[in-house]
């Protein structure tokens, strides 16, 4: 068992930073000091648009996979529906083909 369960702190000291997390200082560039270069005050370059292929083609496939399930699905419903129609104007017509004998 860890000491985190029983909510006791570690010995290793304050948790580490992720590269572009946000301080609490309320003014300057937002970025951890550590990030700005102290020389000329610049930020590091940007990861650019290659870094958001992946979560693109992520969310493409999930709304495409909702449209297809929901596609599928109405499609099964209005099938259910047509045969249930189809049952009742065949039997209305079975009854009326009785009623002329």
């Amino acid at each position: 068992m860890t000491n985190r369960m029983f909510g006791k702190r570690s010995q290793e000291g304050p948790p580490k930073r992720h590269a572009f997390q946000r301080t609490d200082t309320g003014g300057g560039t937002g970025f951890s000091p550590e990030l700005v270069n102290p020389e000329s005050g610049a930020l590091p370059p940007s990861p650019g648009w290659r870094s958001l292929v992946r979560p693109a083609l992520f969310c493409g496939a999930a709304c495409f996979g909702a449209f297809a399930g929901a596609a599928i699905w109405q499609y099964e419903n209005m099938r259910s529906e047509a045969k249930s129609v189809w049952k009742r104007q065949r039997r209305m017509i079975q009854e009326q083909m009785r009623g002329l004998r």
